[in-house]
């Protein structure tokens, strides 16, 4: 939570009662951590001084060669400078890479950020690079809604089919300000833990009415091209992963 209040550049506070957003999360610390960029930069770093050894081993393999040269044929001597040079330039690589890999995943950060106080959401969302926010009474919302989204990932080693569906959870909160339909859209998150606080929270503090839709819907698709006769209204039981991956047909 305090990291992604962070990145959102959110001050700590006791009373918040949840944090989201749609940057992937495995929701394990560990595997988190394997995935914020620093085990990468670690990696890289360690094959940078693994080049050192390997300059080192390239450097004394020429002096003995220079010493015992009339005792080892030429192919021998070949055959080892050419490992080396082999094993120097592919850890070189791999260290560029592991480290360009491992900075930019430190930087990467999420689209929007939405923060749950006690009588309040905080809705922070990214446009063009430049963060805006938006508060919004909990008082004022006035509906939920869920629904998935899918997207095609094509894998080169398989077994089966080629194409596999991937789905996302959406989120939406309804609400009415001056007269006019506004929504707080928290779209593509997998953070399901977070979520599921967040809409049980507004649904058992504020009676929010949650509605839901077993429609999964395109990438090029919107929330507005889903007729309201789809969405149908449940008591939300808090577990929004076995509602995705339809474990079980009801909520």
């Amino acid at each position: 939570m305090k990291k992604l209040l962070k990145e959102a550049n959110v001050p700590w506070d006791e009373s918040i009662v949840a944090v989201t957003s749609d940057k992937k999360s495995y929701e394990n610390k560990f595997l988190d951590t394997l995935n914020n960029g620093y085990p990468l930069i670690i990696i890289g770093i360690l094959l940078f001084f693994y080049l050192g050894i390997i300059l080192s081993i390239i450097f004394f393999a020429a002096v003995t060669s220079a010493i015992l040269s009339p005792l080892m044929p030429s192919e021998i001597e070949n055959s080892i400078f050419s490992v080396l040079s082999f094993m120097f330039f592919f850890v070189g690589i791999f260290s560029v890479i592991s480290i360009i890999m491992g900075i930019r995943q430190l930087r990467r950060k999420g689209k929007w950020y939405v923060i749950l106080y006690p009588d309040r959401i905080l809705y922070k969302y990214r446009v063009n690079k430049k963060m805006y926010e938006q508060w919004v009474p909990l008082s004022k919302l006035q509906k939920c809604f869920i629904y998935p989204s899918q997207k095609s990932s094509y894998r080169l080693f398989f077994k089966g089919k080629m194409i596999k569906k991937i789905f996302f959870i959406n989120v939406q909160f309804e609400y009415d300000e001056l007269d006019t339909v506004h929504y707080i859209p928290m779209l593509l998150s997998n953070r399901y833990n977070d979520l599921n606080t967040i809409i049980s929270y507004v649904q058992h503090a504020y009676h929010i009415p949650i509605y839901l839709t077993q429609r999964k819907i395109a990438k090029q698709e919107t929330f507005q091209s889903i007729e309201d006769t789809h969405f149908q209204k449940v008591d939300f039981n808090g577990d929004l992963h076995a509602y995705i991956y339809n474990k079980r047909d009801g909520m």
